[in-house]
């Protein structure tokens, strides 16, 4: 919906919600590629000798899900620390700084929050309306596209004012995630020697 593909992942991990379809279809592995050359010619013979058999369907290919979206989830944590030292600005206790102090800290975390949002994932308004205009929403409506906020009664369609534009991811471009509990680690221990 809003801040994208990455972000839905990120936060239905942390809510133990169902993870997005998109992320799933995504996730499914290659197809296996035919063998060739004489074992493809013997693998075609065998076929022939065969008796027919009624077809089956296809069975959806295991993918494990929970590995997929936390490392999703981590890959997004990695890139909002690294161009933004997001972990590190948010673990500080900044109760004992001048508001002078924090402003400051907070540009220089935003130009790189910005910038890894830009690279990684690309964002634009899902609404092309401005802000406050009238707005329709049809009846069958897909509510990741919509948040319908105020008096909502009756049945769509519906007739109200655009609060906010949206946000859409318009391309994911997350490093890859490492295997096994790697997975986990946002940003590795740095040791100078």
């Amino acid at each position: 919906m809003a801040i994208g593909l990455a972000f839905r992942a990120f936060f239905a991990i942390l809510f133990g919600k169902p993870l997005p379809s998109e992320l799933l279809a995504a996730a499914a592995p290659p197809t296996a590629s035919l063998p060739s050359g004489i074992e493809a010619a013997k693998a075609a013979l065998r076929e022939v000798d065969k008796p027919a058999e009624k077809p089956q369907p296809a069975e959806a290919p295991k993918v494990d899900t929970t590995a997929l979206t936390e490392g999703a989830a981590v890959r997004v944590l990695f890139l909002l620390q690294s161009e933004g030292r997001l972990l590190d600005f948010l673990s500080e206790d900044i109760d004992g700084y001048a508001d002078a102090d924090v402003g400051a800290a907070v540009r220089d975390i935003h130009r790189g929050l910005k910038k890894a949002l830009a690279d990684h994932l690309p964002v634009e308004p899902l609404r092309a309306e401005e802000e406050e205009s009238p707005i329709n929403v049809p009846a069958g409506f897909d509510p990741h596209l919509f948040r319908l906020t105020g008096n909502v009664v009756g049945e769509p369609p519906f007739s109200g004012t655009l609060k906010h534009k949206g946000w859409k991811v318009t391309k994911v471009n997350l490093p890859r995630i490492p295997p096994n509990e790697a997975r986990f680690v946002v940003v590795p221990a740095e040791v100078e020697v």
